[in-house]
């Protein structure tokens, strides 16, 4: 197998490799909602704007050399005066020619040609000119006419200057020339010469002392600038009126200012390049060249070769061989090809690894002259110094004589001799191909052929010859960088040469994926691979028609456009030139094939894998970034809506999660704010595809679909009727799918894409909200004054309520805000406002001994508000029919609700915008209303009045109807469409926190000068002006302050929004602000209304007014058709010029993109199906902390376990206790509702409803022992939060709680009696017990949603119940409801429904899904049905067992692999029965917990524990452990009694001091050990929470031994 082959393995290999591992590991666990949506925040990609400028700067604005003078002041055979005797023999050539040759004014001539030549091989279309001798004229004539001829942007020019025939240059900056007779040595001022050659320039001294030029060069530099301020400062003062200049301007910004004439000098951007330094002379060995550093610079191959058979003393031996070096310096194929191109790569990489970025783009990519001189003059720096010559430039370059890298050019070099001298001595043949035959030649045989092929025979010619491997061992190298040296920050130093690599063919392959490997690594490798000159390889090679080639070079391409999606326009050229379809012919565009269809054919492909054709996918979509108009415009007229929705039909391409996902972000960005895309995704119905995908299973997937939707119906272009009604039905469907999505990420996608249509129907939804509000007010409030007013919940150590001063004037603030509250209620005002989160303190510091309280404090305006959205929101879902408006505002009023403070807020936004909305209309109507007497209206209102009408009728100053509702012209570019103008302004927050209305304007007299705002309602003026039409954009109806600060409804008597510095940090994290346009009274621009704003105009107490669907118009005025034409055309231009500004945003697709900037390829390449890495993200390996203490766990507990099957009395021991203290004024004791234990650290987790607590039982750290005996310690509260996570909306009351994950990252799942589940991560060390960070919400759902309530007579409330599979992760739910649903965690939706079969309520639910599949459901009406879950859901019920008649209690099912499986249940009257449901169908344990009795259990010398007296006993819950051996149930005689699984009855709980368990309704059993916790009551009303299990094991004599609290064995 050849290297290449064994490597594309090694590729294919690697992306199965993680799952091996996975697979072949003893420790894998099963781990959920750890997926980058939950654990990180959806943002993008951090914008690196530096990197980026500097190889755009240098990359793309190229620069070229276009003139080149060649100044040769040789004056052969004779030597200046100030020169030493040249020794014997000295050094004689020049650019490779004998002087002595011949006669001296020829050679001079011959010497020109051959340099012109040597420069020709860089540059051969530069126009050149060359000056033998010259005079300071001719010198100037030279740089004068070359710098008229070029471009001072982007072209520079090049001075070449050797002076070996005149004195050294001057310390005065003088270098020398001739006169015309050649007797006299003329100097020539470098400071003259600046300002002939201008800028940019080059300049290449040659003489000695070169570097007295550079000196003098840039000393000049400083002068010419100092002279041009000095004109500039002249220029000022001379003229009048100039702008003012501020102090922060640099010197181009003023001369720009005050429109200077003269360009500042840039003399010191020049870059020079000299052979030695001050007061050094040029090297004479008799073997160099005179123009050693003009020889390198020009002919660097030449020079190295010669120079090495030099230093090897070979020089005598091969005198002939550099003029005998066979090839083209320009192609590869030929020898001198080859090494020219391996000398490139390596002073490319000694120029990278050595310079600073910038300086390597200005001097080794912007210019391929400058390029190569520079690639030379490293050459010339090691050949120079080996002669005590210093080399210098400017910019001055670090040496690289030392590198490394120039042993490898010396060991090719060496190669290199070795095979000329074999090619002179015969050994090897030279190839010619003919066809499909190839012809070789040698010394040795003669050729007999019947063709003639010399013509074809060519002695320089070698076709690919193979003795040099140089760039094979760099691949090599490069290779092993990649498999063990990848270190972030540091690239390897092969990366300029594998650029190199992809210009040979043979190679070209490897070299890609290679690449592609690399840039795998992140964004810091495609931003080297940039600097380092990447993209004009990638940008010629889409040009390639090579299969093998398409997957890494499309790779690349997504690797790059992820890091930068500017170069997208590079796509829609050809060439280097532009290619726009819009301004080449339909001949030209059939010819053409821009460089963007390369990806269309790779999408388009069936041959190419679905998961390979995520990358197409993805540079696709890049290519519509911020609505790139030309790619709209081009992929839409190609069809690219078409094939998009073809492959997402496709059962093969869109079997890939990804694919789709980049499909239908690339479909949403092509139709965004482009109506021609828009309709043709109707017209092809492409929408009703898009729509599918909102069943997938991906939330990814999902929340794409809801983007591309959402960016169909922000599309505003078109107003017409079809439109508006395509975005309402879009809208509807989304709102009916996706409201109660169970990802978030889902829930906020779907607020991005209401905004547009709530804009849309702004006036609709206003006038909605304003008659809900109404409806509103008459309703009772749900809650209590007192709860209104403040809603305190504490968190943390809650320490005794004193009455302290602090305290009386808490309750005294607390009754002035409730009086004021009243009165707020009483008067009739239109909403009240709501905050969004008021209070924020310090975070809470967990530690072991001890929790800081900390509180969520949400005053009477949220709780009020909150309420009167429920109202709202109860007024529309009770309604038989709701229209599609007023369902997509059930929508957004339950998103606002949402328990996800971000959704919620979001939501609360727009319902913010509404009720602005609202409120101005209504202020418009109570105004009206003010100043207009009813009789007044029904006297004088008319319709049919002519508009001429005079507003004072008479004199008698009685104002007529029209006179109220006469109407001046507003200029349509100083009016707003999208408000009606009619609308007061608002209150306008300020920074101190005050509101002020701004007065309302002044109306103007000039009809065309009002503003949208102009209400007159004065007696003077006579009546009131306003127009007719939509209300206003967004852009003029939100404030400025950020959407923390705000609330949803505005407030109506002025009150200011809380400041900034209340905002809650809720343990979601940091979230970004969603920026609100501000509102303003001020009249701007604004976006087109569209049909819905012009139909549903402000509702006036007036019928006629109602409803108008005419466009915004001046009542009174009569207007033109011609006129209405050029209104409606300057409107629907403003419409295009006039960007959407988005009131919620989110960050989801930049999001989605930095999946291409992190390591993604071995899953594009690797063949495996989505479904092996789906399983990947849900698996991990556990940690050896997890991994050795669930081992100890289990060995402790096993221990337990026959411990008290020998002595079961011991199982009633209370080891630990707790009791929940709470004080005023912060509410009464609550009952705990549920509690759990933490698999791996001595935690229980209790929850009251409000608040989760999480305790700790144990303070023995692992690997020690308890040496104390149990007696029942304290457990110590280290961390408690809220439920409702700091979100004032967020209503629900925790039920059910369950450790998840408890292997890996161990989190918390919550479960209400709404039906809403939360994610809660604590944050712990995966290798201790200790907690990192304050605890967050990680997401939450709604699983039950969509399914209707079952009404029971005699039950009030909803029932819901919960269970939760790890191994699955799936969670259980159910209730009244008519379904068991399976809701799977890592899809977040619906996995399976069980249907009920039953009109009674589920109460209980277990189930097992990793051994027997099997489900148990208890009722109320004491059925038990079993479900398989592998069979038909018609046909999964196996069992239905009805032995109980009272409710259901407690159900359980334990199974394990090479065990039986059992089920447990009981019932209310106390039967607890036990079945084998695999093997038989009655119970194989039938026990009456109430009958057993209790009096052959021995008090253990406290005082003895005997039943409550309870006329009507029942059992309250029943609980199974996880090794299916003992189940405890809690008895309304506050007892707990534990059995083992035969029925035989164990013992009862027996309390420390023999307490009563009061109210035990709650037990949980820990995972591994035998310890049991019970939430009970006290005998003084307290909640508190107990731990019951066999005592520690004691150590004494070295003898193991356990005691029971009473000190007994």
């Amino acid at each position: 197998m050849s290297e290449a082959d064994t490597h594309e393995n090694a590729v294919a290999e690697s992306g199965s490799n993680d799952v091996e591992i996975m697979e072949r590991s003893e420790n894998v666990v099963t781990r959920f909602f750890q997926e980058a949506r939950h654990i990180e925040e959806i943002v993008g990609m951090p914008d690196d704007a530096e990197d980026k400028n500097v190889w755009r700067k240098y990359g793309k604005e190229r620069m070229k050399t276009v003139s080149v003078a060649l100044i040769l002041c040789l004056h052969l055979g004779v030597d200046p005066p100030d020169k030493e005797p040249k020794p014997k023999p000295c050094a004689k050539l020049e650019a490779w020619v004998d002087p002595t040759a011949g006669q001296n004014n020829k050679a001079t001539a011959k010497i020109a040609a051959a340099l012109q030549k040597n420069y020709e091989r860089w540059q051969p279309r530069a126009r050149y000119k060359v000056a033998a001798d010259p005079t300071v004229e001719e010198v100037r004539r030279i740089c004068v006419g070359m710098r008229r001829g070029a471009r001072p942007q982007d072209e520079r020019v090049l001075f070449h200057y050797n002076g070996h025939g005149v004195p050294k240059p001057t310390s005065n900056g003088e270098i020398w020339v001739f006169n015309k007779n050649y007797t006299q040595y003329i100097p020539l001022s470098v400071f003259d010469l600046q300002g002939w050659m201008d800028t940019p320039s080059i300049y290449v001294w040659d003489c000695d002392s070169a570097e007295t030029i550079v000196n003098s060069f840039n000393r000049f530099a400083g002068d010419h600038e100092k002279e041009w301020t000095t004109e500039l400062d002249e220029f000022q003062e001379k003229q009048d009126g100039l702008p003012p200049l501020l102090s922060h301007m640099g010197l181009d910004e003023q001369a720009e200012a005050v429109k200077f004439p003269k360009k500042r000098p840039r003399f010191k951007d020049c870059i020079q390049l000299a052979a030695c330094r001050v007061d050094q002379t040029l090297p004479t060995h008799p073997a160099l060249p005179a123009d050693l550093f003009t020889s390198c610079l020009t002919t660097p191959i030449h020079m190295s070769i010669l120079w090495y058979l030099i230093q090897t003393d070979k020089v005598h031996h091969f005198r002939n061989l550099i003029d005998d070096i066979p090839g083209v310096l320009t192609d590869r194929r030929t020898l001198l090809g080859e090494l020219n191109w391996i000398f490139t790569a390596i002073t490319d990489t000694m120029a990278w690894n050595a310079l600073p970025r910038d300086v390597f783009q200005r001097l080794f990519r912007q210019d391929l002259l400058l390029a190569s001189l520079f690639r030379s003059f490293l050459l010339g720096e090691r050949i120079m110094r080996a002669y005590g010559c210093g080399v210098v430039s400017c910019p001055r370059l670090p040496s690289t004589a030392d590198h490394p890298l120039w042993e490898s050019w010396e060991y090719t070099i060496d190669l290199c001799i070795s095979h000329l001298i074999s090619q002179m001595n015969g050994d090897i043949a030279l190839i010619c191909p003919l066809g499909r035959d190839y012809f070789a030649k040698s010394n040795l045989m003669q050729l007999h052929t019947l063709l003639d092929l010399s013509s074809l025979m060519k002695t320089d010619v070698i076709q690919d010859s193979q003795y040099n491997s140089f760039f094979i061992e760099q691949l090599r190298a490069f290779e092993v960088w990649l498999e063990y040296g990848v270190e972030k920050k540091k690239p390897p130093q092969q990366l300029p040469v594998v650029l190199q690599v992809l210009l040979s063919q043979v190679h070209r392959v490897r070299a890609l994926e290679l690449l592609a490997r690399f840039l795998d690594h992140g964004q810091w490798a495609v931003g080297y691979a940039l600097s380092v000159g990447i993209f004009p390889y990638v940008l010629k090679l889409l040009q390639s028609n090579t299969r093998e080639l398409k997957p890494s070079l499309a790779f690349i391409w997504a690797k790059i456009l992820a890091v930068d999606p500017g170069c997208q326009a590079e796509l829609f050229k050809e060439n280097g030139e532009e290619s726009r379809m819009d301004s080449i012919s339909a001949r030209t565009r059939e010819k053409k094939e821009l460089r963007y269809f390369y990806f269309v054919k790779m999408l388009n492909d069936p041959l190419t894998p679905p998961r390979q054709k995520v990358v197409p996918a993805f540079v696709l979509a890049t290519l519509f970034h911020n609505n790139y108009r030309t790619a709209q415009e081009i992929l839409t007229e190609q069809g690219y809506v078409n094939l998009c929705t073809e492959l997402l039909v496709d059962p093969v391409s869109s079997s890939s999660r990804l694919f789709k996902l980049w499909i239908l972000i690339g479909l949403g960005r092509l139709w965004a704010d482009y109506n021609n895309a828009r309709w043709q995704a109707v017209r092809l119905v492409a929408y009703a595809k898009v729509e599918a995908e909102l069943e997938d299973e991906s939330p990814e997937v999902r929340a794409a679909a809801v983007y591309a939707l959402g960016c169909l119906v922000k599309n505003r272009a078109d107003k017409s009727e079809h439109a508006l009604v395509m975005s309402q039905q879009l809208c509807d469907s989304l709102c009916s799918k996706c409201t109660r999505d169970g990802a978030h990420i889902v829930r906020e996608e779907l607020l991005v894409a209401l905004q547009y249509f709530v804009c849309d129907s702004s006036s609709m939804l206003a006038s909605l909200h304003r008659r809900l509000r109404e409806q509103a007010r008459s309703i009772p409030t749900r809650v209590d004054e007192e709860e209104m007013e403040s809603i305190m919940v504490e968190t943390g150590v809650i320490e005794e309520y004193g009455t302290s001063t602090q305290d009386k004037s808490w309750l005294s603030a607390r009754s002035d805000r409730l009086s004021s509250s009243r009165r707020r209620n009483d008067a009739s005002e239109s909403s009240v406002a709501i905050d969004e989160l008021i209070s924020s303190l310090k975070d809470a510091e967990v530690s072991a001994a001890a929790a800081v309280r900390q509180q969520y404090t949400f005053n009477s305006e949220d709780v009020a508000c909150r309420e009167e959205s429920i109202k709202m929101l109860n007024i529309l879902e009770s309604k038989n029919f709701a229209d599609p408006t007023e369902r997509i505002f059930i929508a957004v009023l339950r998103l606002a609700m949402d328990p996800i403070e971000r959704v919620s807020r979001m939501a609360r936004v727009l319902v913010r915008y509404i009720a602005q909305l609202s409120d101005r209309k209504e202020q418009l109507h109570r105004e009206i209303i003010q100043n207009i007497s009813s009789a007044d209206l029904s006297s004088r209102f008319d319709f049919t009045t002519t508009p001429n009408r005079t507003r004072n009728n008479a004199g008698n100053g009685t104002k007529t109807v029209m006179g109220i509702f006469d109407m001046s012209a507003i200029d349509n570019d100083t009016e707003g469409n999208n408000m009606s103008s009619f609308a007061a302004p608002l209150p306008l927050p300020h920074e101190n926190g005050n509101a002020t209305t701004p007065a309302p304007p002044k109306p103007h007299r000039a009809p065309m000068q009002r503003t949208k705002d102009d209400l007159d309602i004065n007696g003077q003026s006579g009546g009131v002006t306003f127009t007719v039409g939509s209300p206003q954009p967004a852009s003029l109806m939100l404030s400025t302050t950020p959407i923390e600060n705000v609330g949803v409804f505005s407030r109506p008597n002025g009150n200011p929004a809380p400041s900034a510095n209340n905002l809650l940090t809720t343990p979601l994290g940091p979230t970004r602000k969603l920026s609100a346009p501000p509102l303003t009274s001020t009249p701007k621009p604004a976006l087109i209304a569209t049909p819905s704003q012009r139909r549903n105009i402000e509702e006036f107490p007036f019928a006629n007014l109602e409803k108008t669907f005419q466009r915004k118009r001046v009542i009174g005025q009569r207007v033109t058709e011609e006129g209405n034409r050029s209104r409606r055309n300057h409107e629907e231009e403003n419409t295009e010029s006039k960007p959407w500004e988005d009131l919620v945003e989110t960050k989801f697709v930049p999001w989605c993109a930095r999946v291409f900037t992190e390591p993604i390829l071995d899953l594009i390449q690797s063949e495996e199906s989505d479904s092996i890495y789906e399983s990947m993200l849900t698996q991990s390996n556990a940690t050896d902390f997890a991994f050795h203490h669930e081992e100890g766990l289990k060995q402790q507990g096993s221990d337990e376990f026959r411990i008290i099957r020998s002595k079961p009395d011991l199982m009633g021991e209370q080891r630990w206790f707790y009791k929940r203290e709470y004080s005023a004024p912060f509410g009464s004791n609550k009952r705990v509702l549920s509690c759990v234990f933490s698999l791996l650290r001595p935690y229980v987790y209790c929850t009251d409803g409000d608040n989760i607590e999480m305790l700790q039982y144990d303070s023995v750290q692992l690997g020690q022992t308890s040496t104390s005996v149990s007696t029942g310690n304290r457990m110590t509260l280290v961390n408690s939060f809220p439920v409702h996570a700091g979100n004032a909306f967020s209503i629900d009351k925790a039920s059910w709680m369950e450790v998840i994950n408890p292997m890996n990252t161990e989190m918390l799942i919550s479960g209400s009696i709404d039906g809403i589940i939360k994610v809660w991560d604590p944050h712990l060390n995966v290798h201790s017990h200790a907690m990192e960070k304050e605890t967050s919400l990680i997401t939450a759902a709604f699983p039950l949603a969509d399914q209707s309530r079952i009404n029971e007579k005699g039950i009030k409330g909803d029932t819901t119940v919960y269970d939760w599979n790890q191994d699955s992760g799936v969670v259980l739910c159910s209730g009244n409801v008519k379904v068991c649903r399976l809701w799977d965690a890592h899809t977040e939706r619906s996995k399976l429904d069980i249907p009920t079969g039953r009109k009674s309520a589920v109460v209980s639910m277990s189930a097992e899904l990793d051994y027997s599949h099997l489900v148990a459901i208890g009722f109320r009406d004491g059925a038990i049905h079993v479900h398989d879950t592998r069979m038909p859901t018609s046909e999964s019920r196996i069992l239905s067992l009805a032995e109980h008649q009272k409710a259901i209690v407690g159900v359980s099912v334990r199974s394990e692999a090479d065990s039986r499986c059992l089920l447990s249940a009981a019932s209310s009257d106390g039967l607890l029965c036990v079945w084998e449901p695999r093997m038989y169908k009655e119970p194989i344990v039938d026990v009456n917990i109430l009958e057993s009795p209790l009096d052959h259990h021995k008090s253990y010398g406290g005082p003895s524990f005997s039943l409550d007296s309870s006329p009507s006993p029942s059992i309250l819950s029943m609980r199974m452990d996880e090794s299916a051996q003992i189940l405890a149930c809690s008895l309304s005689t506050s007892t707990v009694r534990v059995y083992d699984v035969s029925g035989r009855l164990m013992t009862p709980l027996r309390p420390w001091g023999a307490a009563p368990l009061l109210r035990p309704r709650v037990t949980a059993f820990h995972p591994r050990r035998a310890m049991l916790a019970v939430a009970h009551g006290s005998t003084n009303g307290d909640s508190c929470v107990s731990i019951f299990g066999p005592p520690e094991k004691q150590s004494k004599g070295g003898k193991e031994e356990r005691k029971d609290r009473l000190g007994r064995k």
